[in-house]
């Protein structure tokens, strides 16, 4: 099996084929070119596989901006709708708690008189289009919500598109994704 560390010249280096160090000439010691110890030397038996390069992360804050930034407008008008029933504001009122400091019949009026400058506030304010992004997508709330936006003709639109925009932004890192894995099962399989 390999050996010890590559010390400097190979010393404590790769044990030959019958368990013994291999004989290098002059007691061990050869030299070595600069390219060598950056590269590594490609003529090495013994150097183990090694795995493939990870795909880059992507950076989903940015992805999401680029995706949702122009659409802040579109969906609050939605959430104003759904906040007509007993059932949507109470999902809305979840959904916008610690973005809009209101609840109940207020929220209500707030969205239903000024849902365009709440969606100004919040496309202006990188720490509010975050919150309601999170809340959006990763809470009860927010999943129960999108379920109720997209009941109507204007929100099945809205999230088909943003979808769509998504899946384009993320199809660079998927392709990446998808050839790591391939790679990855050739190195496992080495």
């Amino acid at each position: 099996g390999p050996g010890g560390p590559m010390g400097p010249g190979g010393f404590g280096g790769p044990m030959g084929p019958m368990g013994g160090p291999m004989m290098a000439p002059k007691g061990g010691w050869q030299k070595m070119s600069a390219e060598e110890v950056m590269s590594g030397r490609k003529d090495d038996p013994f150097r183990p596989p090694e795995p493939p390069m990870e795909p880059l992360q992507p950076d989903m804050q940015e992805i999401t901006k680029e995706v949702f930034g122009d659409k802040v407008d579109d969906l609050m008008g939605l959430i104003a709708q759904a906040a007509n029933s007993r059932q949507g504001l109470k999902l809305v009122q979840n959904v916008l708690g610690g973005i809009v400091p209101r609840g109940g019949k207020d929220l209500q009026r707030i969205l239903s008189q000024d849902a365009d400058k709440i969606a100004d506030m919040i496309g202006n304010d990188p720490r509010m289009f975050d919150m309601l992004m999170h809340k959006l997508g990763e809470t009860k709330a927010g999943q129960q919500l999108q379920a109720l936006l997209k009941k109507s003709p204007e929100g099945k639109e809205l999230f088909e598109e943003v979808e769509g925009r998504l899946e384009e932004a993320l199809s660079e890192y998927n392709e990446e994704v998808a050839a790591y894995e391939e790679e990855f099962t050739q190195y496992e399989e080495q």
